[in-house]
């Protein structure tokens, strides 16, 4: 398996957490890896978990030190409050380690000052409230 799919799955692992029976504000329904859009019928909130960007910083011999980026955006039905969307962004952050020592942290790598939280609120004809969080980690992926 390749580090890259590891990451990917330990994100999502610690997204499947997200549940007041764990300590967090939020209940997450359901997460989609790889998708754009939520599947017809999905219980909300979902998560939608795509890979935005992974990019090379650095090689040595047959390893190199990539960084790759999230989004994670979040899905609520129309309605969804400021009060949901900021709990949900604490909730996902909290969940990656985010405010413990590099070494406590359950997503190893993360780039703790490389992340940003989008708010979009249902519109006209829009019957979903969204909040997209960028999350940004560092690994090494071997060529060998």
């Amino acid at each position: 398996m390749t580090k890259a799919k590891a990451i990917t799955g330990q994100l999502i692992s610690c997204l499947e957490n997200i549940s007041p029976r764990n300590g967090y504000i939020t209940e997450l329904e359901n997460i989609y890896p790889h998708a754009d859009t939520a599947p017809d019928k999905a219980a909300f909130p979902c998560a939608l978990v795509r890979v935005a960007a992974d990019n090379c910083t650095g090689m040595a011999s047959t390893q190199a030190t990539r960084e790759r980026v999230f989004e994670i955006e979040v899905v609520f039905k129309r309605g969804a409050s400021q009060d949901d969307l900021d709990a949900v962004h604490v909730d996902i952050l909290r969940s990656l380690g985010f405010g413990k020592h590099e070494y406590e942290r359950e997503m190893k790598g993360l780039l703790a000052e490389q992340q940003e939280a989008v708010f979009e609120f249902a519109a006209q004809g829009n019957n979903f409230t969204t909040v997209t969080i960028t999350v940004a980690f560092i690994y090494v992926e071997n060529y060998a």
